[in-house]
């Protein structure tokens, strides 16, 4: 069944009695039962739709997906080695050297 044997179903059946009353026993039987059902059923289902997908499709979808990654990884990376443009101060770009400037002010 589900690798159990008749010890653990007699301790089972036996933690039931005694947690559930022996009336409500059977409707809680056919809930579990059901449950049970219902999942298998939804566990087919998935393998079915798993079997059934087109697997070079998906295949080809991934590499697309990961080669735009790759593009964007990339342009990133190119981004951050750019070298950065100094701030500028009154509209005037301060690549220039510092020193002269104040060469000119203190004269």
């Amino acid at each position: 069944m589900f690798g159990i044997g008749l010890t653990e179903l007699v301790l089972i059946v036996i933690v039931a009695l005694i947690f559930i009353s022996p009336e409500k026993l059977p409707e809680v039987a056919r809930a579990a039962a059901k449950t049970l059902r219902d999942a298998r059923k939804t566990g087919n289902e998935l393998k079915r739709a798993i079997s059934e997908v087109d697997i070079p499709k998906v295949d080809a979808i991934k590499s697309e997906i990961l080669s735009v990654v790759d593009l964007k990884v990339i342009d990133v990376k190119a981004e951050a080695l750019k070298p950065a443009n100094p701030p500028a101060i009154d509209g005037k770009n301060t690549t220039a050297s510092s020193s002269s400037g104040d060469d000119k002010k203190s004269s």
